[in-house]
């Protein structure tokens, strides 16, 4: 392969198959972000109720998932 062609096959970004990779990624953005109030925002954003599906896309290392999956289905 040419070097100048993208290699869709080489990892770029995190590498969420590494558990340290994933502990230190969650570990920065605890100093940024707060998970449970962007959970809690979402889930009154879109009126969740505990009858809901909630489908998320791209969800890294899944830490809002797994709040927003305290309210629902």
């Amino acid at each position: 392969m040419r070097e100048w062609f993208y290699n869709e096959f080489k990892q770029t970004g995190i590498n969420f198959e590494s558990e340290e990779e994933v502990r230190l990624y969650d570990e920065k953005y605890k100093e940024t972000r707060n998970l449970d109030d962007e959970a809690r925002y979402i889930g009154d954003a879109i009126a969740i109720r505990q009858d809901s599906l909630v489908l998320e896309l791209g969800t890294g290392t899944r830490e809002l998932a797994l709040r927003l999956a305290k309210s629902c289905k």
